[in-house]
């Protein structure tokens, strides 16, 4: 198999998991993702990759700073990688967009309001 079949696998599993509330095999289908990425160079899934890590920093890890970062580290490598990462842009985008940013920045906008 190739670096990219497997990670367009890896992103699939993820992605049901994510929907499935099995937070275990989410973590652990990002995890798998990331090691590719660390071991063999950016490929197609990688931005999707570190999208989701920083999901799940915003989860269970309560870091929206470090959420925020995982997630200009994603658009960096979509920007980087913008012809092999096209499948899964839409998916990048909706992570980052949906889960990370509408949750990170509205808290300190809310907190400057009630002061």
């Amino acid at each position: 198999m190739t670096k990219a079949t497997v990670m367009d696998f890896l992103t699939e599993y993820s992605v049901r998991a994510y929907h499935c509330g099995d937070h275990l095999k989410f973590l652990e289908s990002i995890v798998q993702k990331l090691r590719i990425t660390f071991k063999y160079g950016l490929a197609r899934g990688s931005a999707h990759a570190f999208a989701c890590f920083g999901v799940h920093l915003l989860g269970p890890g309560n870091d929206p700073e470090g959420a925020l970062r995982m997630a200009g580290l994603a658009r960096e490598i979509m920007s980087r990688m913008e012809r092999f990462s096209r499948p899964t842009n839409a998916l990048t985008l909706l992570s980052i967009a949906y889960f990370i940013e509408a949750w990170s920045f509205p808290r300190e906008h809310v907190m400057e309001t009630l002061q």
